[in-house]
């Protein structure tokens, strides 16, 4: 069953895609050889969550890098250092 959607929402589902617009088109007046579809992605995701949130989600994700592999790559340096 469908369900009407009332006027307030689609007003303000409105302003907020009008807002959305704007940003995007300021990014890429920025940066013209950026990707529209890309800026807007994350404009909508810096708009969900605050930014410590995103970079939590970004290490989780596999963006940075954990402390255990962080420790094997360190030793895995330092024995090359000592070879050379």
């Amino acid at each position: 069953m469908k369900r009407k959607i009332p006027s307030t929402e689609l007003t303000q589902a409105r302003g907020w895609a009008l807002r959305l617009n704007s940003l995007v088109e300021r990014a890429l007046a920025e940066q013209p050889g950026a990707d529209p579809d890309r800026v807007r992605h994350r404009i909508i995701q810096l708009g969900q969550s605050s930014p410590r949130k995103g970079s939590s989600r970004s290490l989780t994700r596999g963006g940075g890098v954990s402390t255990k592999n962080k420790s094997a790559h360190s030793q895995t340096r330092a024995r090359r250092r000592k070879r050379s």
